[in-house]
């Protein structure tokens, strides 16, 4: 893959992984192109003096799950501009017969070029404040479930909505984000129109469920965010529900984007049942296991955990 190299231990990526009984390294190659053009874009206008904005600048590096050869073409090996290899393949994880994954060898694993995310902008705080506050979509979720229960009589009425947006939500999003490294291509090499597309997407979802007219004065009530750079949290008073359903579209879209790859299988002319990534199912399975099935926090938490993975955020 042109522009890519071998790096280890680059700020904000995770340690290397280590695989099998053998407790081998994994080798990561990151993009070594810079990322030269941000983005940062507010879904709609200041609300009770929120800001809700999706940004490339989310400074982290998330494992890239695409295949970067599912249409199978000749190409050079991934492990070539630093590692050396010249070896050609058709294969579709793009490295030879010396580099695929088997016992005793490194897992090679690619690294997205930007990391993707939905950004909260509280009031009094500038964009300068907050490049990386990006609450974790479950943490969103929890939020809304809370909401839910707090006025009995209301409980079942705000269900049915939650439920609403929540399927618009998922069929807007499954299959139609592209990957974060996509994303970033489109926006260095042209008018970041897909990027625009995510902030179309949420606002039209958001707006058609929950309008401005009747939706204006609602609040989720008080909440809290620890940005990861902050010893504490922040405290976020009577945070809108647009600003909240804004949030979790995009958090939802970044996870997506960040970590889904049935964009570029579908891309590809393959079919869904090929994607190997749990896509919007898992953030929206903790959803419904929290507000319709009884689960614990807890419960929810592990149900929905990847194997081998540290956090869900």
């Amino acid at each position: 893959m042109e522009g890519t190299r071998p790096l280890e231990g680059a700020e904000g990526s995770e340690p290397p992984a280590e695989v099998g009984d053998d407790k081998i390294p994994s080798v990561r190659i990151f993009d070594k192109r810079p990322r030269s053009r941000d983005f940062d874009r507010e879904i709609f206008p200041s609300e009770g003096g929120y800001l809700v904005e999706f940004s490339n600048q989310g400074g982290k590096h998330h494992e890239n799950p695409n295949p970067p050869n599912l249409r199978k073409r000749r190409m050079t090996c991934l492990v070539s501009e630093d590692g050396g290899c010249e070896n050609v393949t058709d294969n579709q994880t793009g490295l030879c017969s010396d580099h695929n994954y088997k016992k005793g060898r490194p897992r090679v694993i690619l690294i997205h070029w930007a990391d993707w995310i939905g950004r909260i902008i509280p009031p009094g705080r500038r964009r300068e404040d907050c490049l990386t506050w990006a609450p974790a979509h479950l943490s969103i979720i929890e939020r809304f479930v809370v909401w839910t229960q707090s006025e009995e009589e209301q409980r079942q009425p705000r269900l049915k909505k939650l439920d609403g947006f929540v399927s618009d939500l998922m069929s807007t999003i499954k299959g139609n984000t592209p990957d974060s490294t996509t994303l970033q291509r489109d926006l260095e090499s042209s008018s970041g129109a897909m990027a625009a597309q995510v902030v179309s997407n949420a606002r039209e979802v958001v707006n058609r469920n929950f309008p401005s007219e009747e939706y204006a004065s609602v609040s989720v009530g008080d909440w809290s965010y620890k940005p990861r750079e902050l010893d504490e949290s922040v405290k976020l008073g009577s945070v809108p529900i647009r600003t909240m359903a804004a949030l979790l579209f995009l958090g939802v879209a970044s996870e997506e984007a960040n970590r889904g790859d049935l964009w570029t299988y579908l891309q590809c002319g393959r079919r869904q049942e090929e994607a190997k990534r749990a896509s919007v199912y898992m953030p929206m399975a903790y959803y419904y296991l929290r507000a319709h099935l009884g689960a614990t926090k807890n419960m929810a938490t592990q149900s929905v955990r990847q194997p081998g993975s540290r956090s869900l955020a």
